[in-house]
């Protein structure tokens, strides 16, 4: 544990401290949509990361080319995967999907 967390937790007052939890969603294909909403101009979205954290680095930096324009290839994370038919139920989808 990190001394500033270390710290932090022995200063906790445990009447204050609430906890919250649900359930983490997202695609049946377990690829994190990333790219603009469509019918949304000028919104982007970058969510459904099963891996949470780990994938930050690639999906931000993926996000930022597509919002600039400089990817130079083709978004295999867009929203367009799920109308053009290429998004397809993973194998390794934990709950089986909810599609």
């Amino acid at each position: 544990m990190s001394p500033r967390l270390a710290a932090t937790a022995e200063s906790a007052d445990p009447a204050t401290l609430s906890f919250a939890g649900g359930f983490q969603v997202y695609p049946v294909d377990d690829v994190p949509i990333i790219g603009p909403v469509p019918g949304h101009e000028g919104l982007f979205a970058n969510v459904g990361h099963w891996a949470g954290i780990m994938l930050s680095p690639a999906s931000g930096r993926l996000l930022a080319d597509v919002v600039a324009g400089t990817s130079g290839v083709e978004n295999p994370c867009g929203f367009d995967r799920f109308t053009d038919g290429t998004a397809e139920r993973s194998s390794t989808n934990k709950f089986g999907g909810w599609g």
